[in-house]
């Protein structure tokens, strides 16, 4: 069991690794959350120091609002 958890702390280590990268190599904004059921736990990475939880709250609850005059809710 201890080897599980092992690699699993290293997989998100990793997950971090990448996202940083990917933001400085592209230019993007990332933003990572990986969330632990079983521990109620949440590990969060960001690019951006504007980008915040309650961010990520906003853009997914203007996807869900209904889109008017025809136009598409944005993607993210």
């Amino acid at each position: 069991m201890n080897q599980k958890k092992n690699t699993k702390c290293r997989r998100g280590k990793n997950l971090m690794k990448k996202s940083y990268e990917l933001s400085v190599l592209c230019g993007l904004h990332v933003n990572v959350i990986i969330y632990n059921p079983k521990n109620n736990k949440m590990q969060e990475y960001s690019s951006s120091a504007e980008f915040t939880l309650d961010k990520l709250h906003e853009i997914i609850n203007a996807d869900k609002a209904p889109a008017t005059n025809g136009a598409k809710a944005r993607p993210l």
